[in-house]
């Protein structure tokens, strides 16, 4: 649909309005004369070839992550050297076997895992899985140690929830309701299935968990009593909570209310109580506890503050070899993290945990024995820059600091040239005064006197923290002589809920002026310069750079936008778009629309303006993001003039692929298409090397 069906909703003229129909003859005509020039462009840059098995090897790195512990199992994800998915092990390092390796369903690659949740005794897996990136999951259970299907699949499960019950025979889950012939006839529900019953026997929860956008978080108690349920309406930043009964003897009880711009994350931990983050409008987090059986607020009691200069991020409980009861508690401050252990009791500092650099935890694993609580050990997913994701145990028995002793750690030597890389954070003053963090990785010893091809990556939305994990694409970029920065801009969750609204809704605009003012201060710093500055950015960041490059193209001598959205007044209507209204704003409000045409990059475009390179990447089956985004505004720029001589505007279609992981080969591929593009425009050497 077009905006001139709709004038008295979207009364904007859009001459290219007919590339949202990806089958109609004039957008696949239009598509095939692209995909000639792209092709013909890199035809002519065969480095780019060679820059392919650089970041293969580079991607190929071993690394571990996602562990979770069951009944004294372990179980996690690796990529090994030679695997092209992430592998579901379980077991010890040394003798973990395989639970599910998507190559064996699939060969071609194209079939991911989405999700996986291990039942409380270890002895089932369900697994969440989608074919050629189209994220929709279906959810089959299978036995963790033969491998064996026990249910399932059941379609539906996109994005889907799920906590076990006791005893492995039951869980409740979310899905949506589908027809035989695949129409959602309901929204996602929450329900209650036992394993090996078809799904038309589940039991729906009903009200208030069927209400329309609306995503679930689940966790059961371990004695399966209590099911918290957190609720969230589209990418809304606040979140409600709900405590229900399973035995059915009281209503659902709401402890949290997201209408008052609250955002609440629920946990049980093995003393039985419930634990909740919650941090208001403005607030960074707190910890209270309650008895979910006496769960008014009134009971309540806080066991860590807030602290004014960190987000608080995740906590676990554990009890150590003298029998005091700790948290370790994963902060974030400005963008990297920080682990800290506390008394459980009155929320008093104990240590600082040490981590191996400055990057990103990506989780803490504790024990979740049925029978007893674990002593004195827990693991923390670790990864910055140059570390793949590795898992590192801790074991606070031991006198001091505690420091990491053993785990699954990452073995590959396709990083070894890796070790000379350095990260520093540093900040700037953006458009208003309002100081935006910066992390630049570049070679140590390197000297700042001439300037360098530099990579300005950001986010930017959604109060998602972009923070310091391994990257193929950073590691190559810099072993070859580059900078890689990262501007925290606002929007994005590095200093907690204030930032995030800071850069959303009428506020948007700040992100994309932090972005053009990061670029400015690299360059005045001598860092580099505007004919060796490129920008990259994906999804949102996506957004923020083609509006940063649209509005300020003079900084910028190229730049990426991976799946980006474009159409700011027409973002709603396509694939999921309508997700993005508490971010955005409904484009059908007449303020909301005034705001967001101020910086739509498709609405920006300014004839004869001379705009640097520009290359569009999106998946053919992008359900997230519609390809038509990147298609509009790469024919909207070539009309205004754009994508002459030194500074081509072009657009990377990737088949049978979405808006997340490909297989190795596939993602260094195009992962070489993204990154060569900019190594030819600034003439970075020895990127291929």
């Amino acid at each position: 649909m077009t905006e001139e069906q709709e004038p008295h909703v979207r009364p904007v003229e859009d001459p290219f309005g007919f590339l949202e129909d990806e089958q109609a003859p004039a957008t696949v005509a239009w598509g095939q004369e692209q995909q000639r020039r792209t092709d013909g462009w890199y035809a002519l840059h065969p480095e780019v070839q060679e820059l392919t098995a650089t970041l293969e090897q580079l991607t190929r790195a071993d690394a571990s992550s996602s562990l979770k512990r069951r009944a004294g199992r372990s179980f996690y994800l690796r990529k090994r050297p030679g695997d092209e998915r992430q592998v579901l092990f379980v077991g010890e390092e040394d003798e973990a076997v395989t639970v599910y390796d998507p190559l064996v369903e699939d060969p071609s690659g194209n079939t991911s895992l989405d999700g996986w949740f291990p039942s409380n005794e270890g002895d089932k897996v369900a697994l969440l899985t989608s074919v050629g990136g189209t994220e929709d999951s279906r959810l089959t259970i299978v036995a963790t140690d033969s491998g064996d299907i026990l249910d399932g699949p059941i379609p539906g499960a996109r994005a889907a929830a799920l906590a076990w019950l006791p005893g492995g025979r039951e869980f409740y889950y979310t899905r949506r309701m589908l027809t035989p012939d695949g129409d959602i006839v309901a929204p996602r529900v929450v329900l209650r299935h036992r394993v090996g019953t078809t799904p038309d026997s589940d039991v729906l929860l009903g009200e208030p968990f069927t209400q329309p956008n609306t995503y679930y978080g689940l966790q059961t108690s371990p004695d399966g009593r209590w099911l918290a349920v957190a609720t969230r309406r589209g990418s809304s930043p606040a979140r409600g909570l709900w405590l229900v009964d399973t035995t059915g003897k009281s209503s659902p009880k709401q402890l949290v209310d997201e209408e008052r711009n609250s955002n609440a994350v629920a946990w049980f931990e093995r003393d039985g109580r419930l634990y909740m983050r919650i941090a208001g409008a403005g607030e960074r987090g707190r910890l209270v506890a309650a008895d979910p059986a006496t769960s008014d607020s009134s009971g309540w009691r806080e066991v860590l503050a807030e602290d004014p200069g960190a987000t608080l991020k995740a906590v676990r409980r554990i009890v150590d070899s003298n029998g005091l009861s700790v948290f370790v508690v994963h902060w974030m401050r400005d963008g990297l993290s920080a682990v800290s252990v506390h008394d459980a009791e009155n929320g008093k500092f104990v240590a600082h945990v040490a981590l191996p650099g400055s990057g990103n935890v990506t989780g803490i694993t504790v024990d979740d024995y049925p029978e007893r609580e674990s002593l004195s050990g827990f693991w923390v997913g670790y990864s910055d820059f140059v570390t793949p994701p590795c898992i590192l145990y801790y074991d606070i028995s031991i006198p001091g600091q505690p420091s990491p002793r053993e785990g699954f750690r990452s073995k590959s030597s396709a990083v070894s040239r890796a070790g000379r890389i350095v990260t520093r954070q540093t900040e700037f003053s953006s458009h208003d005064g309002t100081p935006v963090g910066l992390i630049i990785s570049q070679r140590d010893r390197s000297p700042n006197t001439t300037p360098r091809p530099l990579l300005l990556t950001a986010y930017g939305g959604y109060g998602s923290v972009m923070t310091p994990s391994y990257s193929a694409m950073a590691t190559a970029w810099v072993n070859a002589g580059g900078v890689w920065a990262y501007a925290a801009v606002r929007g994005g969750g590095e200093k907690g809920r204030a930032w995030h609204d800071a850069g959303r809704l009428d506020k948007k605009i700040n992100a994309i002026e932090d972005f053009n003012a990061a670029a400015r201060h690299l360059i005045a710093s001598g860092l580099t310069s505007s004919r060796l500055l490129c920008a990259m950015g994906h999804s949102n960041g996506g957004m923020v750079v083609a509006s940063a490059v649209i509005q300020q193209p003079h900084l910028y001598r190229g730049a990426v936008c991976v799946a980006p959205l474009t159409d700011m007044l027409r973002y709603d209507v396509l694939t999921l778009g309508v997700n993005g209204l508490p971010e955005y704003g409904d484009p059908c409000n007449p303020e909301a629309r005034a705001w967001m045409r101020e910086y739509s990059p498709h609405h920006n475009v300014r004839e004869g303006e001379k705009y640097p390179a520009l290359l569009f990447s999106v998946g053919a089956a992008d359900a997230r993001v519609d390809p038509a985004h990147a298609r509009k505004l790469c024919a909207r720029l070539q009309a205004a003039g754009a994508g002459q001589d030194d500074a081509p505007v072009l657009i990377h279609v990737e088949e049978d692929a979405g808006h997340g992981v490909l297989s190795v080969s596939r993602g260094a591929a195009l992962a070489a298409r993204q990154l060569g593009f900019l190594a030819a425009l600034t003439g970075i050497e020895r990127i291929a090397g």
